[in-house]
């Protein structure tokens, strides 16, 4: 275990029945659409994320990796950065987005 590591908690749960949690660094990987039938289901899924983030995370900064910089923008939040990755063979972006 690293020095530290006791205060770190792992969740797997669907943000969407989260409590507000505020000054916190968030780390997600949602769906890019790539195994869903329709990319509507994905456009919400990121809407919700970004009113989520929004709503219930003040102070708090969130690293996205996002299926493409379109999805960025799902977000309807402002990126403080975003950097192209390679996941597998998927070109991503992974979004930095500071909560105020």
């Amino acid at each position: 275990m690293l020095p530290g590591g006791r205060n770190v908690e792992v969740a797997c749960v669907r943000f969407q029945n989260l409590e507000r949690v505020a000054g916190r660094t968030i780390i997600t990987n949602p769906p890019y659409g790539i195994r869903l039938d329709s990319s509507f289901g994905v456009q919400q899924v990121y809407h919700e994320l970004g009113d989520f983030l929004k709503q219930k995370c003040p102070a708090s900064t969130a690293y996205i990796l996002c299926g493409n910089k379109d999805l960025v923008k799902e977000l309807r939040l402002r990126a403080h950065w975003t950097k192209s990755l390679k996941n597998g063979d998927l070109d991503t972006k992974l979004a930095k987005i500071v909560v105020r």
